[in-house]
C-alpha cells in the first residue's frame, strides 16, 4: 500500500470537535523498554485550524540522565512546527522545526562538555520512503559518551551531507 499523504494523515487526525486536557501527569511510563518519568504535559485535539497540539512541561529519561520540555503543534491542512529542549548531564539539545509535513525543515544544536557540539540542519519526509531527504551536520569534537555512559569516548569533527541524487540518496562525507 501506499504512504498515506500529508493531507491524509492530517485529516484521519482531525477532530470535529475540540478537545483539551489541560494537565496530563504520569509518573513512570515506560515505552518500548525505556523508562521515562515526571510526564507533565498539556494535550490538545482539533480547534481552529490546529490539528492537534502538544505542551511537554516535563519529561526524564532516568537511564540517560536527560530531562525536557517542548512544544509541538500540527496545523491543517499540513504544517507541523516543533520546539523542544533537553538538558543531559553534560550538556544542552535543542531541536526546531516549522513547515510542511511533505518536507519538513528542522534544525537541531548539541553542546556537550566544552566544545563539544554538533548542529544539524536537516529536510524530513516522514511519509515517505526515505525520509530524510536532505541533512547537514558540523560536528566539533563531538564525544558521544558525553551522551550515554556506554557509548564510546570520541572527539569527532567534520562535516556530513545527504542529498538526493538522481537515482535516489546520496552520502557525502
Amino acid at each position: 500500500a501506499p504512504a498515506p499523504t500529508p493531507e491524509a494523515l492530517v485529516a484521519t487526525l482531525r477532530s470535529p470537535w475540540g478537545l483539551t486536557l489541560e494537565r496530563v501527569q504520569i509518573q513512570t511510563l515506560t515505552v518500548q523498554g525505556h523508562p521515562m518519568s515526571g510526564l507533565d504535559a498539556r494535550l490538545s485535539l482539533g480547534g481552529s485550524d490546529e490539528v492537534l497540539g502538544l505542551r511537554l512541561h516535563q519529561l526524564r529519561l532516568p537511564e540517560l540522565g536527560w530531562q525536557g520540555q517542548g512544544d509541538l503543534t500540527l496545523h491543517s491542512p499540513d504544517r507541523l512546527r516543533i520546539h523542544a529542549s533537553a538538558h543531559t548531564p553534560h550538556g544542552q539539545i535543542d531541536l526546531q522545526g516549522d513547515g510542511p509535513l511533505a518536507r519538513w525543515p528542522v534544525q537541531a544544536q548539541l553542546h556537550a562538555g566544552g566544545t563539544s557540539a554538533i548542529a544539524v540542519r536537516a529536510e524530513l519526509a516522514p511519509l515517505a520512503a526515505q525520509p530524510v531527504h536532505r541533512l547537514q551536520a558540523t560536528l566539533q569534537g563531538l564525544d558521544l559518551r558525553q551522551l550515554h555512559h556506554q557509548a564510546p569516548q570520541t572527539a569527532l569533527s567534520g562535516d556530513l551531507r545527504q542529498e538526493p541524487a538522481a537515482q535516489g540518496p546520496a552520502m557525502v562525507l
